[in-house]
């Protein structure tokens, strides 16, 4: 069994060139919690993730240190917040997206994608490995979906 059988075709995908703003958009619109980014070409670069545009919300140290539990000492409201990832919304995904995501072929192990979803990842673009063309994405829930199918 592979990949392709368990992913979504065509998906949609943002260019580098969109800004966070337009991200924010485009996951809200879809609820999606990733989209893949290409480049003008329509060559993957990367994904840009909820948990990514989120961290742009966060202040510097709480990105910083991922062993710091307790962040009680800083009193930030939710207008200081939103300020923080309103400073950034006009950013170009070329420089904010994961370009160290997992990727998948068409013929990739289901195995292999599973596994990156049990890592942690919510997304798995599914690339032609000579163009670098975005196929298709796999998401958790494709995943579940497919494996749940029959049960």
């Amino acid at each position: 069994m592979n990949c392709q059988l368990m992913m979504t075709a065509s998906p949609r995908s943002l260019r580098g060139t969109d800004t966070v703003r337009t991200a924010i958009a485009a996951l809200m619109q879809e609820k999606v919690s990733a989209l893949p980014v290409v480049d003008a070409q329509d060559r993957y670069l990367g994904v840009i993730s909820v948990r990514g545009l989120i961290g742009l919300a966060l202040p510097r140290i709480a990105r910083s240190n991922s062993t710091m539990q307790d962040l009680a000492f800083l009193h930030e409201s939710l207008p200081d917040i939103r300020r923080r990832l309103g400073e950034n919304a006009d950013q170009p995904l070329a420089k904010l997206l994961d370009a160290e995501a997992p990727t998948a072929e068409l013929d990739s192990s289901l195995i292999e994608a599973m596994l990156h979803f049990y890592r942690g990842h919510s997304l798995v673009p599914v690339i032609d490995a000579e163009t670098r063309k975005v196929l298709g994405v796999i998401s958790r829930t494709d995943a579940l979906r497919t494996l749940a199918e029959g049960l």
